[in-house]
């Protein structure tokens, strides 16, 4: 008796290729500065939230972005030092 074996199939696997996951700590610390511009130094988060938020937009990180410009500008409407400030401005400029 002869015994035949019969070979398995060939398959060929690809490699899996995953693909890169976004970088999203720009955004997650412009979220942070922008949260807490609204209740701790305003005047130091508020600016800081916003130019990380529009470097991490450049960057496509829309969520963490659209989120920290939302909290920078509740920051800044909360904020009396930057109200006094723009109404300063504004009324040296004849505009207010």
């Amino acid at each position: 008796m002869s015994e035949e074996t019969t070979p398995a199939p060939a398959t060929a696997t690809a490699p899996v290729r995953l693909a890169p996951q976004k970088d999203q700590t720009l955004g997650i610390v412009a979220f942070v500065f922008g949260a807490v511009s609204i209740v701790f130094f305003a005047p130091l988060f508020v600016p800081l939230a916003l130019l990380l938020a529009f470097i991490a937009l450049f960057k496509r990180n829309f969520l963490f972005s659209f989120l920290a410009i939302v909290c920078a500008v509740i920051g800044y409407l909360t904020s009396p030092v930057l109200l006094t400030l723009t109404a300063a401005v504004l009324a040296s400029l004849g505009l207010f």
